[in-house]
């Protein structure tokens, strides 16, 4: 028998999810049921719409809900949309007319799932999709989705994901869409809880427990060139992520733009009914007359001390190891950030001047009196002239570049590079391109915000740079003489606000001179891929009082390395 369904459902601001009585009216064929649902968290929340002060939740126009019955093996029906007069408020009436009756679980929003006949034996199979139309997740909006299960008396709505409340600014005018690349982690298509698992609460939760997963790629449509600036709310299944790649498209081409962040300083645990907050803004680096980059989100490190060990970026821009890891030993277990040129890992048979090829080198291999590597006295890297890019005949040398060689975090080998040196890259970006009137300052920042400038480097700003305006100016832009750390302190939430706006900073993370780390935190070498005669190589160096984008060093020393992506 066809039964004509009222569902009442009355959302009550309250500080923890509760559960309430279901109340019935045979009589009338109505259902009334009550259900009190959580509307603020600790870190946000996740509704129909979610106000960014506060989180208190309303429901929006046209929001629906799905139940479940037991008829013919169990189906789904969806309820009416919410009418105009309805929204904005934090209680609604949705309306639905079902066969049988409704025994196990009603989802929101009705998208989750497909109207018609699916058993729940198997559990809950929810779809997130791939894609969400920039006006139903803008703002306030936040499509998350909710399971409440029916146990009897009770009936209450609670959370199946977290979520990542996005801004994105300098969308360029002529972009159609975004996509926001999660690294190889699911973040839609099916997603199933176990039968088992069906009470709400922890364990009834969309976990992303796959990597190197393709469905990672969520695409934001709608963009009309109107705005520059959007905030939109990304349902976030349970699980751990590292950063979030942002890239503008027109149509099918791609931008050349880019926004890299860490979610959160290292890796990022979403769970249930939590929500992160992150700002990015699409920029680029010209390092060329026509070719643009963007930075990696922290200084090169190898993880040497790890049951398996690997590479990954700093959590925070400003992070290094120094002296604290023992990095000046030739042990392989050993956490690293200071490096010999080329020291990637990678080998090639024949090339005998290239022994020192591991990150853990430290030694000079001094070779004389053989013509086929004597004028590699280091051993690091290839014979002179030629640098990580170059091939000589029958060598390809690119593999020496850690970023091209080597997975770095959850980043594919090949996605990143090291710089051009010399008259190349580090020197057109710092003291060549057009595209920007500031490109570089010297800077102390305060991270632990107790007054003093805790870490000294060097601040490099993106094409067209716009700082934000509740920041100190920046002061000695530009200048390549002799400029001092103390022109610039910011504190953490100064530097926040930089790096969203899509500023870099590099460390001045010392240097090690065979097994010797020294000069930390007031001198600089960022290696290029660039050689530079038979015992250095070209890198960018710094200190208080010097400034150098095209200078040199020896291969064998020990030395930063901040990778760069090309921009197609």
């Amino acid at each position: 028998m066809m039964a004509g369904t009222v569902l009442v459902c009355t959302l009550v601001a309250c500080n923890k999810e509760q559960e309430v009585k279901e109340e019935t009216n045979p009589e009338n064929e109505v259902e009334l049921v009550t259900e009190v649902i959580r509307a603020s968290w600790d870190e946000g929340e996740t509704k129909g719409n979610i106000a960014e002060v506060g989180g208190a939740f309303t429901w929006s126009e046209g929001d629906k809900i799905a139940v479940h019955t037991n008829n013919d093996g169990g189906t789904w029906y969806y309820s009416q949309a919410l009418v105009a007069g309805d929204e904005g408020q934090t209680s609604a009436n949705f309306t639905t007319t079902f066969a049988g009756t409704r025994d196990a679980v009603a989802v929101f929003p009705n998208s989750l799932v497909t109207e018609g006949a699916d058993a729940l034996s198997s559990g809950l199979t929810v779809t997130l999709p791939s894609s969400y139309a920039l006006a139903d997740v803008q703002g306030d909006k936040a499509p998350t989705p909710m399971v409440a299960v029916n146990t009897g008396e009770t009936l209450a709505f609670k959370h199946l994901c977290g979520l990542l409340r996005l801004t994105i600014n300098g969308i360029p005018a002529d972009a159609t869409k975004l996509t926001v690349d999660f690294l190889g982690r699911k973040v839609y298509g099916d997603f199933t809880i176990a039968a088992g698992n069906l009470t709400p609460g922890d364990d009834a939760c969309i976990i992303s427990t796959e990597s190197g997963c393709a469905n990672d790629v969520i695409t934001i449509t709608g963009l009309d060139g109107s705005v520059s600036s959007v905030t939109v709310n990304i349902p976030l299944p349970a699980g751990t992520y590292d950063d979030v790649v942002i890239t503008p498209y027109n149509g099918d081409d791609a931008l050349k733009l880019m926004a890299v962040r860490h979610i959160k300083g290292g890796s990022y645990t979403a769970s249930r009914a939590h929500r992160r907050k992150l700002t990015a803004t699409l920029v680029s680096f010209s390092v060329a007359a026509d070719k643009k980059v963007v930075f990696a989100p922290g200084n090169l490190q190898y993880i040497g001390s790890a049951a398996t060990p690997y590479w990954k970026f700093a959590d925070n821009q400003y992070d290094y190891f120094g002296s604290t890891t023992g990095q000046g030993s030739t042990d392989s277990n050993v956490d690293r950030d200071l490096f010999g040129w080329g020291t990637s890992g990678w080998s090639l048979s024949g090339v005998t001047s290239w022994t020192n090829n591991m990150p853990w080198a430290t030694t000079k291999v001094k070779h004389t009196g053989e013509s086929d590597y004597e004028n590699n006295l280091y051993g690091y890297g290839p014979d002179t002239p030629y640098g990580l890019f170059d091939n000589e005949v029958g060598h390809d040398y690119s593999n020496g570049d850690w970023g091209v060689f080597n997975q770095i975090g959850s980043y594919d080998a090949g996605t990143w590079r090291t710089p051009t040196g010399g008259s190349g890259e580090w020197t057109y970006l710092l003291t060549t391109r057009a595209e920007s009137m500031y490109s570089f300052a010297k800077a102390y920042l305060d991270t632990d915000d107790n007054g003093k400038g805790d870490v000294h480097g060097l601040i490099i700003l993106p094409d067209n740079y716009t700082h934000p305006t509740d920041v100190d100016a920046i002061e000695g832009i530009n200048i390549t003489g002799s400029t001092y750390w103390s022109s610039n302190t910011y504190n953490s939430t100064d530097w926040e606000k930089m790096e969203a706006a899509g500023c870099i900073f590099l460390p001045a993370a010392g240097e090690r001179n065979e097994s010797t780390v020294t000069r930390v935190n007031s001198y600089a070498y960022y290696w290029s891929s660039v050689s530079a005669g038979n015992t250095n190589a070209s890198a960018l160096w710094f200190r208080d009082s010097v400034f150098a984008p095209g200078g040199s060093t020896a291969t064998c020393g020990g030395h930063s390395v901040r990778l760069v992506r090309d921009l197609n």
